[in-house]
């Protein structure tokens, strides 16, 4: 027996080595012509990966570029007059592409609500086969036999109760629903911040500019007067230099300010979804009043009351802190069996696709599924979520804590800055009316050059500082409505 192993074994052996012979005998015949198909697909591919990773993809100078985006009829007919708060406001909650976003996630959570919703429904599935079999020949038959199986089926299968699995998802998508339109909220809020932020910067700028104009005009007509005393000998060089000195420095105090307006000007246009090259150019803003205006009485606890009621990000934090509480009964819901109704009706031939009564089976009945181990992995899940819970609840005593500070902070900047608006205001009108006193007695020669400049940069500071104060107080108003959630998308 072990001879006749070692004969078969060696004309296996034998076989296989001919066989590659012949192989090798066979590709060593092919004509190369053969194989130009392939060459001519190598050499494509080739010449794409060069055009693709040549210096031509990133020549700037040969790149088309798109061109910007035209102003709608509306934002041209606000642009064309004098652009207020209230509609830059507005402008951005209609155009800008984040709020587009957060509607798009809203869309999302709504399907994720009727594919949650779905799990209450029977579902039905069809099916059709057709199977072809070999059987190799054994000992009971002569020879190999092949057949074709066709089947067709017609099934239904209905979830009767899974542990109350279905019903925590379905209020958890409802939850996520709730959380994106919160998040949509919160979203509106904290960009009509930025639109607050940039308008007033750029209101500021615009102020800027009117103090360091006015400070050059005044230091322009000192130095007209300056050289006519010059020429007629009674004021020296040195004194026609200062005035020189001075408009320029504040000619160059313009400039700074044109800088710091095209930038606020520039975030503002990107927050209200326009284009910056238009909108920098034809937009004006409205001047910052001469006075401030009454500061209604503020009641801190109302108002924080108030924010922990409306804010929307700590809406957005509570129905997180309720998604993972529903995750806890879903966990739950591994530990109870499963009960499912299941039905079916079909056909199976091995000629055709058969409807014939003789061909048909029928079966239904209702089916129970209790995994009693699972080596620990449902206890696993369950004690994942109810961690991420209780991360979730400290998120929530975090954000509500902040929630306060951050109320109660811009309460007292409120109060600190009409405090500091009546000071400069009634610093500005001292600071100048002396220096009109010292420019008049400049000009009749009883106060030094020294004693002018001083009364004037006093002034120009004085006039800094309380548009600064105007705008900071305007600011904390308007971040008091944002705190508080009272400036949202729902105004509109």
């Amino acid at each position: 027996m072990e001879f006749r192993r070692g004969i078969a074994n060696l004309f296996r052996v034998t076989d296989v080595t001919l066989i590659r012979r012949k192989a090798t005998r066979r590709s060593a015949r092919r004509p190369m012509w053969r194989l130009a198909p392939v060459f001519l697909c190598v050499c494509s591919l080739l010449s794409f990966g060069c055009a693709v990773v040549g210096t031509g993809v990133y020549d700037v100078a040969s790149m088309t570029l798109s061109p910007l985006p035209e102003l709608s009829e509306s934002q041209e007919l606000i642009l064309s007059e004098i652009l207020t708060l209230d509609q830059a406001k507005q402008i951005a909650l209609e155009n800008s592409p984040t709020v587009e976003q957060a509607l798009a996630r809203i869309s999302a959570a709504e399907a994720r609500i009727m594919e949650a919703r779905s799990a209450y429904f029977p579902k039905l599935d069809a099916e059709g086969a057709a199977i072809r079999t070999h059987q190799s020949p054994d000992w009971q038959t002569v020879g190999s036999e092949r057949r074709t199986l066709y089947s067709n089926e017609l099934s239904v299968s209905w979830v009767l109760f899974d542990g109350l699995a279905r019903r925590a998802r379905l209020q958890s998508a409802r939850y996520g629903k709730l959380s994106n339109l919160a998040a949509r909220e919160n979203v509106c809020r904290l960009l009509l911040r930025g639109v607050v932020e940039s308008y007033m910067g750029a209101q500021l700028a615009d102020a800027r500019i009117q103090i360091a104009s006015s400070d050059a005009e005044f230091n322009t007509v000192r130095l007209d007067e300056s050289k006519k005393k010059e020429r007629a000998g009674s004021a020296s060089r040195s004194e026609v230099l200062n005035f020189e000195i001075r408009v320029n420095q504040a000619l160059s105090d313009v400039v700074t300010a044109r800088v710091s307006r095209e930038l606020a000007l520039a975030t503002l246009a990107d927050l209200l979804g326009v284009p910056a090259t238009g909108f920098c150019e034809v937009v004006r803003l409205e001047p910052l009043p001469s006075e401030s205006s009454a500061v209604p009485p503020i009641s801190i606890e109302e108002e924080v009351e108030q924010a922990l009621q409306n804010r929307p990000d700590l809406l957005v934090q509570r129905s997180a802190l309720e998604q993972s509480r529903l995750d806890v009964k879903a966990s739950r819901a591994e530990f109870l069996p499963k009960v499912v109704l299941q039905g079916s009706t079909g056909h199976q031939s091995i000629e055709d696709f058969s409807t014939s009564e003789e061909d048909r089976a029928t079966s239904y009945g209702v089916f129970a599924q209790w995994n009693l181990f699972s080596g620990g992995a449902r206890l696993a899940r369950l004690r994942a979520t109810q961690a991420r819970t209780k991360e979730q609840e400290q998120l929530v005593e975090e954000m509500t804590l902040g929630i306060v500070a951050e109320t109660r902070q811009v309460c007292s900047q409120i109060l600190a800055a009409s405090e500091q608006v009546a000071l400069t205001r009634h610093s500005l009108d001292l600071t100048e009316a002396t220096r009109n006193l010292v420019e008049k007695e400049w000009q009749a020669g009883q106060a030094s050059l020294t004693r002018l400049n001083e009364a004037q940069s006093d002034l120009i500071r004085a006039q800094s500082r309380f548009a600064l104060t105007l705008i900071q107080q305007r600011q904390a108003l308007e971040n008091l409505r944002v705190v508080t959630a009272k400036d949202t998308s729902r105004d509109w």
